[in-house]
């Protein structure tokens, strides 16, 4: 099974370039409030399908840190996201 990885893409005018994938902190199972842990909600839930098959770490993916590839171009409400470049990543 061929594995691909979106590198750049294209919101409005702005150009971002992928810099890593983005793990999920345990903040969220933390009460702003008191500082106490609350339990392993929603970390649990995440965890059952948001941990790649070959990841070594075992961490929960959460998102993607982008570099802006062209500072002060403007996003907007309704700019479409565009994938400017894919790589086929070797198994």
């Amino acid at each position: 099974m061929a594995v691909f990885r979106l590198t750049i893409r294209k919101i409005g005018a702005a150009v971002f370039h992928v810099d890593k994938s983005c793990t999920r902190c345990v903040i969220t199972t933390i009460d702003q409030k008191s500082g106490e842990k609350m339990g392993a909600e929603p970390l649990k839930t995440l965890a059952s399908y948001r941990i790649p098959k070959r990841s070594i770490k075992k961490k929960i993916l959460f998102g993607q840190n982008l570099i802006a590839g062209n500072v002060g171009a403007e996003i907007r409400v309704g700019d479409q996201l565009e994938i400017l470049e894919i790589k086929n990543l070797k198994n």
